[in-house]
């Protein structure tokens, strides 16, 4: 499979994907602030693109009082999801080297996974997320994507599941909130 874009074109639907989710996260009324760290290498380890500081209302002893929370995010955007049906989630980054891929590795609390054509935020608890994924993994379509220098040597492969949004959908509803961005 080719992508219909090179990197530059990639890196600016990046970057207009995560404006979305900011500006999404900014107007709920619970968010104190959202904070891009996406370019800062202290979060880039851990996969996380923004920090999100937001209120929780949290009950002990029978009093509800709001707390301030701070969440990591991971923003994974894909293009032809519309098309596909399918999330596509990144189990191993080099699977030569044995690198897991972002679905296991990210310290992040949430995914936000966006597709584009449709502008349609799926954000996710990646706790759940992985756990529901291995306990299916069976059921869905493993793929892999080459990685290779200009003269077509491959230089390492990346693997992953893709899984049927109505799945995860129907399974997962309560770790899953679908938010329509137009």
């Amino acid at each position: 499979m080719t992508l219909g874009y090179d990197f530059c074109d990639g890196k600016q639907v990046g970057n207009h994907t995560k404006k979305k989710v900011i500006d999404y996260l900014s107007g709920l009324e619970k968010t104190m602030s959202v904070h891009d760290v996406s370019d800062d290498p202290n979060y880039q380890q851990g996969g996380a693109s923004l920090i999100w500081q937001h209120k929780v209302s949290r009950e002990k002893g029978g009093i509800e009082r709001l707390v301030l929370n701070r969440s990591l995010i991971e923003v994974k955007w894909d293009v032809s999801m519309g098309e596909s049906g399918n999330f596509l989630f990144e189990t191993w980054s080099n699977y030569e080297q044995g690198k897991k891929g972002w679905l296991y590795t990210s310290e992040a609390k949430f995914l936000a996974y966006v597709s584009v054509k449709e502008d349609i935020l799926y954000m996710m608890q990646f706790n759940g997320l992985r756990d529901w994924i291995e306990d299916n993994k069976n059921m869905f379509l493993e793929f892999t994507s080459p990685t290779g220098e200009s003269n077509g040597d491959v230089i390492y492969r990346m693997k992953g599941v893709l899984v049927p949004r109505v799945n995860i959908l129907r399974d997962k509803d309560s770790l899953i909130k679908t938010i329509h961005l137009d």
